[in-house]
């Protein structure tokens, strides 16, 4: 059954903020090389030529790209409200996309079905489904109680956990990527076993090529990502000093960009780490699959992790991972014979996991090994076999009754009641 998918997205390529543009550019390409129909529409960026007429496509990989029209106002995220901003953009994508759909459903090719990756696009993608009379497939990236360890400090965090309960309770599916986050968005929002699915995040793995062999690497520590308080960067460079007293050479590379900046470099500055650390800002591709090829271990010592991306993707390249044992990098892990686990957001024990894999050349070649391996499963046409399994499964299982929506407690730990 060939299957027409509309995905609305706030970020994609060349438009990306983080690891969700990449990864929706990814599984819309995999899905339309299964024969299916893909539209995307997502805001469009600065750099790149915008088409001049409404409705105007790009096609790229299979998949038509949408934007919005430039003369479609949007608050800019710089000026700092962020409510604005996605009031406006999605308004703005629910324009394009209802617009598409209406001129589908005219030629007697209409959309089966819209997906909306993440609660920034919730309104935008309810409103479509409801004015195409089509279901709604919600994909949840991460949980806003989940980056804040369970809490909802203050009230942009509500509006946002009330955002994804509302958005949820309106899908007929919401897809996450790993077990850890079925259990999490069920104790959040109250979902039924039905009403979830589970399908991994993916990885290109031609594009995420092996490098040397780990026994002729040199002692450099990589972590790639976005720098934010939940991915643990300031645990790593905690472990600096004491890597530096066992492990003579080492260096710590750290590639990405985010809001935690500022905080990393004082606290490397407070550290008196020197050269020891390089800050890289934000990596292309190519420059991360070389370093990939280079570490003789790569960290991932986040406090909350929905699946780690970065992790797939550095397994790929058959570098050595000690990761933190939360969420899905617990999953991948595979109990530590994948990656090796250590317990977050604790400095000394990441520190220890770091100087056994690397002065342990032999186990580092093992785990990299296993790592390369596990990723195998992970290739983008397998995950998008998967998600249209799920497209199948919603599209046969006709209408689906709202849930309800409960306010959360004040000042409670949701993930770890009483707390």
């Amino acid at each position: 059954m060939r299957m027409r998918v509309l995905m609305l997205s706030w970020e994609y390529p060349p438009l990306v903020h983080g690891g969700l543009g990449r990864h929706v550019e990814a599984l819309a390409g995999a899905v339309a090389g299964l024969g299916h129909e893909v539209t995307v529409v997502a805001p469009g960026s600065a750099e790149q030529p915008r088409p001049k007429p409404p409705g105007s496509a790009r096609h790229v990989c299979g998949v038509r790209v949408l934007h919005p029209h430039p003369s479609d106002p949007v608050v800019a995220l710089s000026v700092g409200d962020l409510h604005g901003h996605v009031a406006t953009l999605g308004a703005a994508l629910a324009r394009v996309a209802v617009a598409a759909g209406r001129d589908a459903t005219g030629d007697g090719d209409g959309f089966d079905l819209v997906c909306a990756h993440d609660w920034v696009v919730g309104q935008a993608a309810v409103s479509v489904a409801s004015a195409l009379d089509i279901p709604l497939v919600v994909t949840i990236h991460a949980t806003e109680a989940g980056r804040h360890q369970g809490w909802l400090p203050g009230e942009l965090s509500r509006s946002i956990h009330a955002t994804e309960h509302w958005l949820t309770s309106l899908a007929a599916r919401t897809v996450v990527c790993s077990e850890s986050m079925r259990s999490d968005v069920q104790q959040l929002f109250g979902l039924p076993d039905a009403r979830v699915a589970v399908v991994g995040n993916g990885v290109d793995l031609q594009r995420w090529p092996h490098g040397r062999p780990v026994q002729e690497r040199e002692p450099l520590v990589v972590f790639a990502g976005r720098l934010e308080y939940e991915k643990g960067v300031q645990v790593l460079l905690r472990t600096v000093a004491r890597l530096r007293r066992r492990v003579p050479g080492v260096r710590v590379v750290v590639a990405g960009t985010g809001t935690y900046l500022a905080e990393l470099r004082t606290l490397a500055t407070k550290l008196r780490l020197g050269r020891a650390v390089t800050f890289t800002g934000r990596l292309d591709d190519d420059a991360l699959i070389a370093l990939y090829q280079q570490a003789a271990v790569v960290a991932v010592p986040s406090i909350y992790e929905p699946f780690g991306l970065v992790a797939l993707e550095a397994a790929a390249c058959g570098a050595p991972l000690v990761v933190s044992d939360v969420g899905g990098l617990a999953e991948f892990a595979d109990g530590g014979r994948v990656a090796l686990t250590v317990a977050p957001d604790d400095a000394a024990a990441l520190a220890d996991g770091l100087t056994t894999v690397l002065t342990d050349r032999d186990l580092a070649e093992k785990l990299a090994t296993r790592a390369s391996e596990s990723a195998d499963v992970h290739g983008w046409d397998a995950v998008a076999e998967r998600t249209c399994s799920v497209y199948r499964d919603v599209l046969a299982g006709g209408p689906v009754d709202r849930l309800p929506v409960v306010e959360p407690p004040a000042d409670t730990n949701l993930l770890r009641p009483g707390r």
